[in-house]
């Protein structure tokens, strides 16, 4: 088999859109955001990486609603600037993802050792100065082996297990949010911006707003499988539970940072290992047990992203094998539909990374934001060019003329800027992020001369 089903319903599009945005940074990261920029400097910078990130996924959107393929953004790139412009956005996204499965995997151990903190087990060995524990490493192996094997039962049990774990978290989430709106005091939040040394908030606040190109980021798993939708469900319901994806996840995040800054004053909860936790098991103070649930319902969440970073991963392996970028085997799909093939490639490429350990999650995570913001960086330049070409309009498109996507060029460049700078000035000499990504660099280049991919003309 070489072409997937097609069954997947609106549900399932905005399940693997917000299910893929929104995991478990709430919990593993706020305190970062609360630190950094205050209660309301983080809402507001939220605020605004959602518009610039909704404006950027329409963007996303009208290119899937143009070109609904498997692999999306490399095809996108790939009809539109050719095959080796194409390889280098597929090929780097791919690391991204890669990336990403890595963080999954350690943040899995993170919140289960804040449960059971004998679960790390003994020390094997140190990488970039933190240690790497045999248990921590075997739960993060499992964890890649577990959705490798839900990938490879076929789309309509990912799907299924997306659905109810997004659904589920929807519910969970809005009960934790009242609870800490409605018995925190909103008196807690003050002061609701963080001052720097300079007497402005502005770096703190312009440092969260960067971060929206990851912690808004993973709406693309909707793109990957339009080639999946449903007979019946248009290109324009895909790309509307993209935007709406986004929407819902900014508003969540606001809603979560305020929820924790009112249940106890956020300057002690900011010092606290798991802020969001530590403040809910502060709220009720006969009921401690809080604290457990919320990181309970992280990882819970935490599942749902890491089925998506797994979905849309398969999916670009397979992309690139149709074009002979790698073994055209890797694109073939078992007989319940399922790209097992290139699941387990993607998987056993992830589980090479969870070997770093947690001493490399910073340095991974500024690699997966300079890979997105190069990658969406090219695909409105993709879109600015179908625009000019005069194709007819698809079913989607975002209002306007050249201005909104302009826009959302210069957005993607002021956040993608953060990530590609700042490990300068925390780096003793070259930031290991650049080496990782000339590593990676330099096996693309190693595949393009090999392959038939870079040679042939679609």
């Amino acid at each position: 088999m070489t072409r997937f089903r097609r069954h997947i319903g609106r549900l399932g599009y905005f399940a693997l859109a917000f299910g893929g945005i929104v995991g478990s940074g709430w919990v593993v990261v706020l305190g970062e955001w609360l630190g950094a920029a205050g209660p309301g400097g983080a809402a507001l910078a939220f605020a605004a990486g959602g518009l610039a990130m909704a404006l950027i996924c329409a963007c996303y959107a009208e290119l899937t609603a143009r070109m609904p393929r498997t692999g999306a953004e490399f095809v996108y790139v790939r009809e539109a600037l050719g095959p080796i412009p194409g390889f280098l956005v597929g090929w780097f996204l791919l690391l991204n993802f890669i990336g990403l499965a890595a963080f999954e995997g350690t943040a899995l151990v993170w919140l289960l050792s804040a449960l059971l903190p004998s679960v790390e087990g003994p020390a094997l060995y140190d990488v970039l100065g933190e240690p790497v524990h045999a248990g921590g490493l075997a739960l993060s192996l499992g964890g890649i082996v577990l959705f490798a094997w839900l990938n490879g039962r076929g789309s309509s049990a990912t799907v299924l297990f997306q659905k109810v774990m997004t659904y589920g978290f929807l519910a969970f989430a809005l009960m934790l949010i009242v609870l800490g709106l409605g018995l925190g005091d909103l008196s807690n939040a003050k002061p609701l911006f963080k001052v720097d040394d300079g007497g402005l908030p502005w770096s703190g606040m312009f440092w969260v707003f960067s971060l929206g190109i990851l912690f808004l980021n993973g709406f693309q798993g909707a793109a990957q499988v339009a080639e999946e939708r449903a007979h019946g469900v248009s290109l324009r319901a895909v790309a509307g539970t993209m935007v709406a994806a986004v929407a819902a996840a900014t508003v969540f995040y606001i809603l979560i940072i305020f929820a924790v800054a009112g249940a106890t004053p956020w300057n002690e909860t900011v010092a606290a290992g798991l802020p969001t936790a530590h403040a809910f098991g502060a709220l009720i103070p006969s009921a401690p047990w809080l604290a457990d649930v919320v990181i309970i319902i992280a990882i819970a969440s935490l599942t749902k992203t890491w089925n998506v970073i797994v979905i849309i991963g398969a999916r670009l392996v397979v992309a690139l094998a149709r074009d002979n970028f790698l073994p055209s085997s890797l694109a073939l799909l078992n007989v319940r539909g399922a790209p097992a093939r290139a699941v387990a490639a993607f998987s056993i490429v992830a589980g090479f990374a969870v070997l770093l350990g947690p001493g490399a999650i910073v340095p991974i995570l500024n690699l997966c934001a300079m890979c997105l913001a190069v990658t969406f960086v090219l695909l409105l330049i993709v879109l600015l060019k179908q625009r000019a070409s005069g194709a007819p309009d698809p079913e989607f498109k975002v209002p306007g003329n050249a201005l909104p996507i302009v826009i959302a060029l210069l957005l993607v460049l002021a956040m993608g800027s953060a990530a590609a700078v700042l490990p300068l000035f925390r780096a003793d000499g070259m930031p290991i992020e650049w080496f990782m990504m000339a590593g990676w660099a330099a096996i693309g280049f190693g595949l393009v001369r090999l392959s038939r991919g870079a040679r042939s003309v679609r």
